[in-house]
């Protein structure tokens, strides 16, 4: 286990330090996440959240104004200083960034919003149930616990794998895997959750934002747009991308 993190850190120093992803595109992601957040939960307030793996922190400050305050925690000490910076020049004041594992959290607190986003990819697959069951002791009544994950039945995921070889792994921290929204559902339940909501999100939009990190912000928006009709449509379950909504 200290050996993935240790894996996960080295490549988030370098993937946040070195800007490997376009910001427009970035922006554009996010945007759409927050939007998504509020019509999958039907919530326009969040409370007090805790945000798990938060990155840069672009995700969290978008998202403080509509909470009470925000625990954001992250193991890349480049991403956290980032995120510091991030909140510092847009004067936000009810987020706390820290650098620390999960696992380090005082789990006597509880949350009215638990947010993994793209985070549970990351957790070794045979202690993901116990991760699970940890998260749900930290919803607080009337709360949830979402998340964003890669999907396995992605067709561009496929595609990308045939078309890119062992480049395909590049984009891609090394312990990371692609979910399967059925199976992460069942550890849900197994988790303590008895109300689970499965919907999809991105197509291209995430991908292009690695391949194709200077381009001009006007291309994202085009992928943007592309998204929004293909996740909308039947084809739906073949996006890169699901959100799952669990409550107690």
């Amino acid at each position: 286990m200290r050996t993935v993190q240790q894996n996960e850190v080295r490549f988030f120093d370098h993937h946040y330090g070195e800007g490997a992803y376009n910001p427009a595109g970035w922006k554009l992601r996010m945007n759409r996440e927050i939007r998504h957040l509020q019509r999958v939960t039907r919530r326009k307030s969040f409370g007090r959240v805790l945000s798990v793996g938060c990155g840069d922190g672009l995700f969290e400050i978008l998202l403080s104004s509509r909470s009470s305050h925000i625990t954001a925690l992250d193991i890349s000490p480049e991403a956290i200083r980032i995120a510091r910076n991030n909140a510092r020049k847009n004067g936000i004041s009810n987020i706390t960034f820290t650098c620390q594992s999960i696992s380090e959290l005082d789990c006597s607190e509880q949350f009215d919003s638990v947010i993994c986003l793209s985070f549970l990819h990351h957790v070794p697959p045979e202690t993901l149930e116990q991760f699970l069951s940890d998260m749900s002791k930290l919803v607080a009544r009337d709360g949830f616990f979402y998340s964003v994950e890669p999907n396995i039945k992605g067709i561009l995921r496929r595609i990308g794998k045939v078309v890119m070889g062992k480049s395909y792994h590049e984009y891609h921290s090394p312990d990371e895997v692609e979910m399967d929204p059925a199976g992460l559902s069942k550890s849900l339940r197994a988790a303590g959750f008895s109300s689970i909501e499965v919907s999809h999100i991105h197509f291209v939009l995430v991908a292009s934002l690695y391949m194709f990190p200077k381009a001009p912000g006007f291309i994202f928006y085009l992928f943007y747009l592309l998204d929004g009709l293909c996740y909308r449509s039947p084809i739906a379950r073949w996006a890169s991308e699901f959100s799952v909504v669990a409550r107690k």
